[in-house]
């Protein structure tokens, strides 16, 4: 048993408080939709001061907003989860948006935490070209060989599938990728972890898909339910024992779209505490999701230490065993997620 960090393989009780769902850099400017005309201020104009009431009625307002670029910056705005306590960094940063191991590598020697890489791929319009012509086996042997030989030419090894992209209307070429995650899954070990859009609840879809493909359930994380916050739906996935992760904490934006908004961390937190007084404290993983340059304190956002530092004290304040939820939320539950029975620590 253990879990591959791009240092190596390391205990389940090394990890400590990990945040299992972070992106260290990240590139998802195919999620623009503003003017590209080339020296046009949302296609060219960088986060600024000037801009931080605009991005916060439209994060999609500039498409440097999606873009995390700059690793000393990356490593200054992580440290401050290092600093709360955070020792482990899981970046779900996959092939086709943006992923840097050598730069994780870096990370994890300059903070002296453990971190995680990933392999597959996002939704369909990030794949890159490579795979639209592979077969699902071939697809399924470029995850194998990067959680087991190395990724982009190093020795560096992904310990988690994911996340693995998912669109409103789930893409054919979205199931490739999910039934090649369950072949990789099958002969590596390694759990995988589903990015839903938040605007559909396809996690259902997803669980019966991996399932009917050999993949047992506690090996399965799904995401971004913490956005339409639908209980029965939220209930529905973790009593097929799986994992839900609430990872949007601290966004709080408005959406310019026909679905509406992220919620407040005061209604995303209303929702854990009734999933928590159901029993499902064991089925739940936490995370932030830091994706945009507004999400960085550097810029006025909340930062990767969100959770540690301020959600963990409205639970504090809600229960008198908040320490006993805080452990198994941000310490035992990723342990048990991510640890790999064909691993050797």
């Amino acid at each position: 048993m253990g879990i591959m960090t791009v240092n190596g393989v390391v205990k389940k009780e090394e990890l400590g408080i990990t945040t299992p769902h972070e992106h260290a850099l990240i590139d998802i400017s195919i999620q623009y939709f503003g003017d590209r005309t080339p020296g046009s201020v949302g296609w060219d104009a960088k986060v600024a001061p000037q801009y931080y009431d605009a991005l916060m009625a439209n994060c999609y307002e500039l498409r440097d907003n999606l873009l995390l670029d700059d690793h000393d910056l990356a490593i200054k705005e992580i440290s401050l989860f290092t600093k709360a306590g955070g020792k482990t960094f899981v970046d779900v940063t996959i092939d086709g948006i943006g992923r840097d191991v050598k730069f994780l590598k870096r990370l994890s020697a300059e903070t002296g935490m453990n971190v995680v890489t990933c392999c597959g791929y996002y939704t369909y319009d990030a794949h890159p070209d490579k795979i639209k012509n592979m077969s699902i086996e071939e697809i399924a042997e470029v995850m194998v060989k990067e959680l087991t030989e190395g990724i982009d030419g190093t020795d560096i090894k992904a310990g988690i599938i994911g996340e693995i992209g998912t669109s409103t209307e789930i893409n054919p070429e979205e199931i490739r990728v999910l039934k090649a995650s369950a072949i990789a899954h099958k002969k590596t070990g390694a759990p995988i972890m589903v990015h839903l859009s938040p605007w559909a609840q396809h996690g259902i879809f997803v669980i019966d898909l991996l399932e009917r493909e050999g993949v047992k359930p506690e090996n399965i994380a799904i995401c971004h339910t913490d956005i339409l916050l639908d209980v029965e739906d939220m209930k529905k996935i973790m009593d097929r024992g799986v994992y839900l992760e609430f990872d949007n904490f601290g966004k709080e934006y408005p959406i310019p779209c026909a679905y509406g908004r992220f919620p407040t961390d005061a209604e995303r937190m209303e929702v854990f505490y009734q999933l928590i007084d159901a029993g499902y404290v064991n089925n739940i993983l936490v995370s932030c999701d830091i994706c945009l340059k507004k999400l960085l304190v550097t810029h006025e956002g909340p930062g990767y230490a969100h959770f540690v530092t301020k959600i963990a004290n409205m639970i504090r304040e809600k229960y008198d065993n908040a320490e006993e939820i805080l452990e198994t939320v941000l310490v035992k539950n990723p342990a048990k997620y991510l640890d790999n029975p064909l691993l050797d620590a």
